[in-house]
């Protein structure tokens, strides 16, 4: 299964590439959110997660952007922000979050 990870932090973005190559799946970052944007049409995948808080497109301005192109991908947006919607996503974690349900969400979008 193939996961595209868009965050704009470095160590949060390995550290996620880590653990979910060490959980099986291929992963491919994106930086930002016009990066994370332009991979997914530029590729196929079956779950994109993104941050929310970043730089050129946020998370929910990305979701949105994909939706807009009918790119029906799964996104699930990781946020500190208690107060971001993002309708589109197929889920929404709050930062911190559980390393095991962080997994669980994450199969019940793709089969594994």
């Amino acid at each position: 299964m193939k996961i595209l990870i868009v965050e704009d932090d470095c160590a949060t973005r390995e550290s996620y590439r880590q653990f979910l190559i060490s959980e099986g799946f291929n992963v491919t970052c994106a930086e930002d959110g016009e990066h994370g944007y332009q991979t997914a049409l530029a590729s196929k995948f079956d779950l994109i997660i993104t941050d929310h808080n970043m730089p050129r497109l946020t998370g929910s301005e990305m979701v949105a952007r994909l939706r807009e192109a009918d790119l029906k991908t799964p996104v699930i947006v990781c946020t500190g922000d208690l107060g971001v919607k993002c309708p589109s996503a197929a889920a929404i974690i709050s930062k911190p979050f559980d390393i095991d349900s962080f997994l669980t969400e994450i199969r019940s979008h793709v089969r594994h």
